[in-house]
């Protein structure tokens, strides 16, 4: 069918200013290309299913081409075929798709069944978006959670605490063991946070990289994810959906059972399932049967349940393996959406307990030093000393010290106010410590290197001085 053009040539997308260089640039990591290309096999699919032949279907697709990137790309693959090429050899030469999806154009190239076969792909690239979809829709909340409350956390750190600690430092009051570690890490991000921020973006980002994205480490980093219950189940699920779809769509597009575990292979982002489906591919190769792949492979029951092997064995005896797989994808299709939601609520009272236990955290941090101010504060409003029939009421003396007498070897430090108290601490005559109340004729001191107190009989005390 011949298409009539315009009397101007179209010459693709406009040259990209500096403002539309710098947006291609930012937004090429979350896919564009990915999606342009999606765009690309949805409309051919559309084009040649109406009647137009693969070079006029190229011809129209430019016209909703954005980036001139795509535009080379349809170029050439329209270059290619004019020269005498397959479609499935241009996108092959290309390297646009993916192996199991050129298996497909390839099989609908030779069968005539090529518009069919597109929509399979297309069909299948909303699969597989509507499967990440699902798992990032699960994460995204918790994900957010997490790092606002790291954000607001740094900020904190570095410009609240430090205020408090100059508050803390004017009151010259002995703080808990807690508060000193939140001024010390307020301190430290407070001079350094310049450095230490971005380092420790960086840092998380290789880590996230090498474990997640690297070709060669990325599967000890999805070792791990598949240690954690509720990620192993939607990761199964979503395999498992995958597994059922795709094996039974490629099989009935025409494909022989090889070429399809072959495209599982491709198609799978998981490490273990990717040595399982080549595992699939050597030994049924070599003429074994789906059951004894089963029994041999040592891992099988971690990567498929029993009864999802129980359902492929049959279906191998029966000849039915295109109406079971697509019972399995049904059945997992639906089991995503479940593990999805059910992923999402546990993540979120997980990520409410880590910010409430960071909230606790710089809660005690703060009001620890304030209660003790407020309470030494209170008792020493109380404290009265009277005197008087050799009676005395309780007082605190907040800057005095108690001195042992110098006569004296030894004094004994008591646990409570009477002689019959076990013995704290021995101290020599001489020796000041700092005092907190008198009462009865009894000081309650401080003891030696420790935040602990002791009483001591008046009589041993030789003098009472305002020196630290």
């Amino acid at each position: 069918m011949e298409i009539k053009r315009n009397q101007k040539k179209y010459q693709g997308p406009r040259k990209p200013n500096f403002f539309q260089r710098v947006l291609e640039i930012l937004t090429a990591p979350i896919g564009s290309f990915g999606r342009e290309k999606e765009s690309l096999i949805e409309n051919l699919s559309m084009l040649i299913g109406s009647g137009l032949d693969v070079l006029a279907a190229l011809e129209l697709v430019k016209f909703d081409v954005h980036s001139p990137r795509m535009f080379r790309l349809v170029q050439n693959l329209k270059a290619e075929i004019e020269t005498g090429s397959t479609m499935w050899g241009a996108l092959t030469a290309g390297k646009v798709l993916p192996d199991y999806m050129i298996a497909l154009i390839r099989v609908g190239e030779e069968s005539g069944r090529l518009s069919e076969n597109l929509k399979i792909i297309v069909l299948q690239q909303r699969k597989n978006k509507s499967f990440k979809s699902k798992l990032v829709s699960a994460l995204i909340y918790p994900a957010i959670i997490f790092v606002l409350s790291i954000v607001i956390g740094i900020a904190i750190f570095i410009f609240v605490i430090p205020r408090l600690a100059t508050v803390y430092a004017a009151l010259s009051i002995e703080l808990p063991v807690i508060t000193q570690f939140m001024i010390s890490v307020s301190i430290f991000l407070s001079n350094y946070w310049l450095i230490v921020i971005p380092l420790t973006s960086i840092g998380v980002y290789l880590l996230y990289y090498f474990l997640f994205m690297h070709p060669r480490y990325k599967r000890i980093g999805q070792k791990m994810i598949f240690s954690i219950g509720p990620f192993r189940n939607i990761i199964l699920n979503v395999e498992m959906a995958r597994f059922g779809f795709l094996f039974g769509t490629l099989i009935s597009a025409g494909l022989p059972i090889l070429d399809a575990i072959t495209s599982l292979s491709r198609s799978s982002d998981f490490y273990a399932y990717q040595q399982f489906y080549d595992f699939l591919e050597e030994h049924i190769e070599e003429g074994m049967s789906f059951k004894q792949c089963f029994e041999k492979y040592k891992k099988i029951n971690d990567i498929m349940p029993v009864p999802i092997q129980q359902i492929i064995i049959a279906a191998e005896s029966s000849g039915r393996i295109k109406e079971s797989m697509q019972q399995i994808y049904e059945t997992f299709e639906e089991r995503i959406d479940i593990s999805s939601k059910n992923l999402s609520v546990i993540l979120e009272p997980v990520m409410l307990i880590i910010v409430w236990l960071g909230v606790v955290f710089v809660a005690l941090s703060v009001i620890f030093p304030i209660y003790n101010l407020v309470g030494g504060v209170s008792q020493s409003t109380r404290g009265v000393i009277s005197k008087g029939s050799n009676q005395a009421t309780e007082t605190l003396v907040t800057t005095g010290n108690v001195r042992i007498k110098e006569n004296l070897e030894n004094a004994h430090i008591l646990e409570f106010p009477d002689k019959a108290a076990m013995v704290l601490e021995v101290g020599r005559g001489g020796t000041v410590y700092r005092l907190i109340k008198l009462e009865d004729g009894w000081y309650q001191v401080l003891l030696t290197g420790s935040s602990k107190t002791g009483w001591i009989d008046a009589l041993l005390v030789d003098d009472i001085s305002d020196q630290e």
